[in-house]
Order: structure tokens, then sequence, then C-alpha cells
């Protein structure tokens, strides 16, 4: 004897989400845009939000934090998530990482397996399409508080929102690099570090910064340390806040999960509240 299933079989579907694809028309690439949808009404000012790369690979995980975390009164704020993946069903499109997440680099070489890289070096055009049409449709479409907006990415994409602190850092008030690819283009981003520092020894930049690395992430792990260690005279001044996580026994991937709840309260809580998450 068997049971009967009682509905036909299908896709499961996150509650509290909406997706759709558009096309910029900065790069003519098309992108697929994943929203989580808080539970809680918006405060006055419009809920905060965060802006996070590789949607397909990490939206799921974080929506589901956000809405474990935010259940409880004494919860984690509301807030938005703003996810820009691809339309592809694998967590992640490489071809396409490479050529938004990447300043051009076309002394690279090849790839430690000997296969030539991918097209690279389309971070600029990919941050038009976030400033001007991804985050303009977004404050249309919800009461958001782009004053309180937060940038996530990992790997290249921790690399892309170093780099965008560095070239646009007025545009998120908060930057989150997980595992950052800084070996990119020699080192790139180490060389462009005067230009934020200049920023922020001006007071022309004030926003907050935390960087999250496993502790398994040979090589990458000693870029992370250097590069915060650049920072940390500006905390405090330049930098709001200024954070750098090392996860134990955490590998480039696994890092990922242990990053996502100190990262969400980086970003929503303010400091030194007392939640019940």
């Amino acid at each position: 004897m068997e049971a009967e299933l009682l509905s036909p079989v299908s896709a499961c579907m996150l509650p509290g989400t909406e997706m759709w694809d558009m096309t910029s028309l900065y790069n003519g690439l098309t992108y697929r845009i994943f929203v989580h949808l808080p539970l809680k009404p918006a405060p006055p000012e419009g809920y905060p939000v965060l802006y996070t790369v590789d949607g397909n690979a990490y939206f799921a995980s974080l929506n589901d934090a956000m809405r474990l975390q935010t259940r409880h009164p004494r919860g984690l704020p509301s807030g938005m998530i703003v996810s820009i993946g691809y339309p592809a069903d694998g967590p992640f499109v490489s071809e396409r990482r490479f050529r938004d997440l990447t300043v051009p680099d076309v002394q690279q070489g090849l790839r430690p397996d000997g296969s030539p890289w991918p097209v690279n070096g389309g971070a600029d055009a990919f941050l038009d399409f976030i400033e001007q049409e991804l985050m303009p449709l977004i404050g249309r479409r919800y009461n958001v508080d782009h004053s309180r907006a937060a940038l996530f990415g990992h790997s290249l994409g921790g690399f892309f929102t170093l780099y965008t602190l560095i070239r646009r850092g007025g545009l998120f008030s908060t930057y989150i690099a997980g595992s950052p690819s800084l070996w990119w283009k020699g080192k790139v981003l180490f060389d462009m570090l005067p230009e934020l520092e200049e920023k922020l020894r001006n007071g022309e930049l004030a926003c907050s910064l935390m960087i999250g690395i496993g502790s398994e992430e040979d090589g990458m792990l000693e870029n992370a340390r250097a590069f915060y260690e650049r920072l940390v005279p500006f905390a405090g001044s330049g930098f709001s806040r200024l954070a750098y996580n090392e996860f134990q026994g955490e590998g480039h991937m696994s890092v990922l999960q242990p990053l996502f709840s100190p990262m969400l309260r980086f970003i929503f809580a303010p400091e030194g509240a007392k939640l019940c998450i």
C-alpha cells in the first residue's frame, strides 16, 4: 500500500519573493532580478536595502535568513534584498561573472588549467546598470531608503564590491566583501588604494565596510588581511564601522553560510542592538 500524492509534483517556490528579467541599455545584457519582500511594514523612511551580485547562488539562502531572523518582535529589523543574477538554472554563470565583476586585464594569460580567461572588464558598465537602471526601478516599485543601501559580493563579487567602494563609494552606505579576489590583474585594487585613502582622508566618503573570509582560503587570506590593515587607520574617521572576520575552518565556498548572519546584522541592525534571532 502506497500513499497517494494530493497534488501534481511542481517546482519549489520561495514565498515572499519576486523575480523578473531585464536587459540593460548600458551593455545589452540580460539580468535576472530576485527580490525579498519583508514581512514587517516599512519604517517611515522606507526599508534599507541590500543589493547582491550572484543572485542565482545566494538569494535563496539570504531570503531564508531574513525570513527567520525578522519574525520575532525583537528580531533583526526588516529590510529588502535585491539580488542580481542571470537567466540560468545553475548557481554561477562563469562567463558573465568575469565580464560583469572585473576590470579589464588583457595580460592575464591562461587560467591554471591552461584554458583562456573569459571576456572580462565590464565592471563599469555593470555599475552603470545598477546605478542608472536597477536602483531607480527598485525605488519606483518599492518603499526603500537608498540612503541605507548596501552591496555584497563574494569572490569576484568581493573584488567588484571593493572596486565599487573605491570608484563610486557614495553609491552605497555599507559594503560587504566576502573572500575578495584581490589577485585579479596583479592585485590592481592595492594599486588603487591610494585613491580610496585620499577620499577617506579628505572626508569625501563616509560608509561602513566588512570583509569576511575563511581561515582555510590559502593565498586569498593574506591578501584580505593586507587590504583590511591598510584601511584600519580610517576606522571611525571615514569608515563609521570597519570590520574584518576570519571564519575558522571555512573554505572559499563554505564560508558563505557563517558569513550571512553577521553580515545581515552589520547591514540592518543598529550597532550594539540586543536582538532575539
